[in-house]
């Protein structure tokens, strides 16, 4: 899967040491911080397969950058579940490792390093609003690429009519 937009992966290698402040700076106007929402995505994912009675062997999160909601899945779901951040920001991948995260969690910023095998559930957690609107088709249908047959693609994203997350995403450094 190639960088979303050119040159993005410098630009996020430029805020991978002080991403999660800078984000939750921007995100003081809500009163929440970064990991709130990403606890809150990974309980929502956890509701979901446990209605559904089963969980995905591995799990591939694309765009994944210093691995937040990475985490949050780890520490929620199931420990026998394999959970792979992908991001194409090495520095974010190093931030990322250098984080106390659970044995079952692995970081990569190469395509070569992924696991060949499609995972039961593929995240892309607030990635398509940097992705050009005549662009996100195509990469769909690569993230689809990565999943199984019998598997999901969880998509979060910003809601672009609420004024106030118009507002945080634009001040947001990245």
């Amino acid at each position: 899967m190639k960088p979303v937009y050119k040159d993005s992966a410098k630009i996020f290698d430029q805020y991978a040491s002080n991403y999660e402040t800078c984000v939750n700076e921007s995100l003081k106007l809500m009163g929440e911080s970064v990991g709130y929402f990403a606890s809150y995505k990974a309980g929502y994912l956890n509701r979901f397969f446990s209605r559904l009675g089963r969980y995905p062997d591995t799990i591939l999160e694309i765009g994944c950058g210093i691995g937040v909601l990475t985490n949050a899945l780890a520490e929620i779901l199931p420990k026998h579940i394999s959970i792979v951040g992908y991001d194409h920001s090495s520095q974010s991948i190093k931030t990322a490792r250098s984080r106390a995260h659970p044995s079952n969690v692995c970081f990569v910023n190469s395509q070569d390093q992924l696991i060949k095998n499609p995972h039961g559930l593929v995240i892309l957690a607030n990635v398509l609003h940097h992705v050009p609107i005549n662009e996100q088709e195509s990469f769909l249908r690569q993230a689809c690429q990565w999943t199984s047959r019998a598997g999901y693609i969880a998509i979060f994203e910003h809601n672009p009519w609420n004024p106030i997350i118009l507002k945080i995403v634009r001040d947001a450094p990245a």
